[in-house]
């Protein structure tokens, strides 16, 4: 593992940590930028793409609203979103049968691209199964404790 301190400067356990974290976030961007770009779009659109996929799978139906919460995204933002997988054909927007008002949001992935997005989700979650229960639940509360005090800095 090469460091980026000098001799005289010895890492601590949370500057490691916190370079692992680093490490881990820039990983993942890269990951979600090229299969982004493979797929023909933005990081934001492969993001809701995974997330509308997670929620079929749990037989979820989807609200442009729902989106944009999980997203942190404005509804005009949601709106443009889904605007730009609508023109790709990736979702498709219908009427809510409960409220006529609201729109329901389902994904109409070929079969390649859901193959692809599976492959990466599937991928990611066989790495963090190499955790025992235990220690997953101790690394969750630790990342659920580590991004409120993010939240918490100006």
């Amino acid at each position: 593992m090469s460091t980026d301190y000098p001799d005289t400067v010895r890492p601590t356990p949370e500057s490691l940590l916190m370079r692992a974290m680093r490490e881990y976030r820039q990983a993942e961007q890269r990951l979600v930028a090229r299969t982004g770009a493979a797929l023909g779009v933005s990081e934001n659109d492969l993001i809701a793409l995974r997330y509308l996929l997670w929620e079929e799978r749990r037989g979820s139906a989807i609200r442009p609203k729902a989106l944009g919460r999980y997203l942190g995204l404005s509804s005009a933002s949601i709106t443009a979103l889904i605007d730009r997988l609508v023109a790709r054909g990736y979702v498709s927007r219908s009427p809510d049968p409960d409220d006529r008002r609201a729109v329901i949001i389902a994904l109409e992935l070929g079969e390649e691209v859901r193959d692809r997005i599976e492959r990466i989700n599937h991928e990611l979650l066989a790495g963090l199964s190499r955790l025992d229960p235990e220690s997953s639940a101790r690394f969750t509360r630790f990342l659920q404790d580590a991004r409120l005090e993010i939240d918490r800095l100006d």
